[in-house]
């Protein structure tokens, strides 16, 4: 009976431990909900020539990123970086966002998005297409409801961060993000 009550301690462990790695969200400047206004403006960088459509909306019950662009020639974003654990091989990134009044663009990837880049120490992209995997979490059409987007990763070899940048690529509207959750797999 001791040692099925100790295995029961063992298994119970891997279960419990297991769930909280699965849940824990490695990048902390996307967690809006802890962020202070102080905290987002050390986190994430803003180009000026953006600042004026990038804000940390702490107005409501929760707070969150809003982003919003009036021109359809330009894109408007802000940039998080996540340094890689090398011991990490697979990611899933989770967007919970909406996108009230956005209007799509021309081409396929000008839309309300989360785009993702994997670079090396000097910043030089890593792996396919210049370090942007194929799969990005993006809007499709506008909605007023909250979205959760994910899509799971490959790092490629000799990556050292994930950088991170919400935006409106060459669309109009309005980008609201509630959290942004990168989970090692």
């Amino acid at each position: 009976m001791k040692n099925l009550n100790c295995l029961r301690g063992v298994l119970l462990t891997i279960v419990f431990c297991g769930t909280a790695i699965a849940e824990s969200n490695e990048f902390k400047a996307g967690d809006f909900s802890v962020l202070s206004g102080r905290e987002f403006a050390e986190l994430w960088t803003v180009d000026a020539s953006m600042e004026k459509n990038v804000h940390f909306d702490e107005s409501g019950k929760d707070p969150l990123l809003v982003i919003t662009n009036t021109e359809a020639e330009q894109a408007v974003n802000l940039v998080g970086v996540l340094h890689l654990n090398p011991k990490w091989t697979q990611l899933r990134v989770t967007v919970r966002f909406r996108a009230p009044e956005a209007a799509a663009g021309n081409e396929a990837w000008h839309r309300p998005r989360v785009s993702l880049r994997f670079t090396d120490a000097s910043s030089q992209g890593v792996g396919e297409s210049d370090g942007y995997p194929a799969s990005q979490p993006q809007m499709e059409t506008a909605t007023d409801e909250w979205v959760e987007k994910s899509v799971e990763l490959s790092v490629p070899d000799g990556s050292v961060y994930l950088v991170i940048q919400p935006g409106l690529y060459f669309c109009t509207g309005k980008l609201e993000v509630a959290d942004i959750r990168v989970e090692p797999m």
